[in-house]
């Protein structure tokens, strides 16, 4: 049986997926592409191809993705504690103990005293967890995405006297002029430098899944 997937996002940005204002999220290629497969009016579109041959995208269509959060284990009442939609639910733990006492050693080290999202143990049920549907999957650079693709990931717009002024991303607190310089200062606060370096992404739509 395969085991379900699951994504990162931050505080903000699970939000914003759950609230359904971001429907799209971009993850970086690896290893970067050589070329990518056909072309349409002199622009490279299709699969992105390595020294190995094609480079398959974690997340395919169709797929159903959890989305990972903070979590907390209370032993002695096998419960576990969900930081980001702040619920708790009963567990049923696991009969092999040292996985327990791994876990426990993680949450304790940490400074929140929650155990690392991007770890969740495979004995801990996915049920428990929001889900997404991959709708559609791209390969394109960081910098070719368009205005309304912006909006899909998450840019809002600023409006004033019912008139759009401006473009904000939800994690600065500023107003830019255009999506696209607001989405380059959110990919930038995720990854220093991302913008400029201007690398191969996968772009993901997707849907909650209620």
């Amino acid at each position: 049986m395969q085991t379900m997937k699951g994504i990162l996002f931050s505080k903000p940005m699970y939000d914003a997926v759950i609230n359904s204002s971001k429907t799209m999220t971009r993850r970086l290629i690896k290893p970067q592409p050589i070329c990518l497969q056909g072309r349409a009016g002199g622009r490279d579109i299709g699969n992105p191809v390595g020294e190995n041959g094609l480079i398959k995208p974690r997340y395919l269509k169709g797929e159903t993705v959890y989305l990972k959060e903070p979590i907390r284990l209370d032993i002695d009442a096998k419960t576990l504690h969900l930081k980001y939609s702040d619920v708790t639910v009963p567990i049923e733990l696991p009969t092999n103990f040292p996985l327990v006492e791994r876990f426990m050693k993680l949450q304790n080290r940490s400074k929140i005293g929650y155990y690392p999202k991007m770890y969740i143990p495979i004995w801990i049920s996915k049920d428990i967890f929001r889900k997404i549907e991959i709708l559609s999957v791209k390969a394109e650079r960081l910098q070719d995405i368009s205005d309304s693709d912006c909006e899909s990931e998450g840019i809002v717009p600023e409006w004033q006297n019912g008139f759009v002024i401006g473009w904000r991303n939800k994690t600065d607190g500023i107003t830019y002029e255009k999506r696209k310089q607001a989405f380059a200062a959110l990919i930038n606060s995720i990854k220093k430098g991302a913008w400029e370096r201007n690398e191969w992404y996968w772009a993901y739509s997707f849907k909650l899944i209620k």
